[in-house]
């Protein structure tokens, strides 16, 4: 139910959430710090699971402290050295400078970045053609 797009400079992500059947606009990354300095964290999931991911990722990363109701998401860090996502069993996957995408609008994202636009013009087509994306896109760059 999201679009994440990482195009090796910018994260962008849509602002789509839906809670009891009704859509709502929400903010699906945040500013933060690790090691490196200045970081960006988001997911793709369950709020309440990508929220205990965030925690467990800002208490230190340990992977044999994972916290388990982080499991069944997925935790997306950038930092200087660019992006690395977590799935269980909480190791990380570096993509680096490289261009990726996650969430329901990825093919479509993946496609847009492909005939080379920008992570904010592949979520903008994944908005538009993908039926659980949408509600405006935010943009973060380290």
């Amino acid at each position: 139910m999201t679009i994440i797009v990482w195009d090796g400079e910018v994260l962008a992500t849509d602002k789509l959430a839906v809670r009891h059947g009704i859509k709502i606009a929400t903010v699906k990354a945040f500013y933060s710090q690790d090691e490196t300095g200045k970081c960006i964290l988001s997911g793709v999931g369950d709020l309440d699971k990508i929220a205990a991911a965030c925690q467990w990722y800002e208490s230190g990363a340990d992977p044999h402290n994972y916290i388990s109701r982080g499991i069944g998401c997925t935790l997306i860090v950038v930092d200087a050295l660019g992006l690395k996502f977590y799935e269980h069993p909480w190791i990380a996957t570096k993509v680096g400078y490289g261009k990726c995408a996650f969430g329901s609008g990825a093919d479509i994202s993946y496609g847009a970045l492909a005939m080379g636009a920008s992570a904010e013009r592949a979520v903008e087509c994944a908005n538009e053609y993908a039926l659980m994306c949408g509600m405006g896109i935010d943009t973060y760059k380290i």
